[in-house]
């Protein structure tokens, strides 16, 4: 397994990374809650938060 950081300008950086990688299985994104709010943000994205992104799953951390 290879982890590479990508961050900066909000999470775009990262999921842009992400959203353009071959759909082969071999790359998964974890993002926080900048990813959705980003597109109410900025005027241009480089991607589709929507349809780039079809296979989002929340996943919920908790404090025991």
């Amino acid at each position: 397994m290879i982890v590479q950081y990508k961050p900066g300008a909000g999470t775009v950086l990262g999921t842009d990374f992400v959203a353009k990688a071959a759909p082969d299985g071999h790359t998964i994104g974890l993002v926080i809650t900048g990813h959705m709010i980003n597109p109410s943000l900025r005027k241009t994205m480089p991607f589709d938060t929507l349809k780039d992104w079809p296979a989002c799953r929340c996943w919920r951390a908790r404090r025991w």
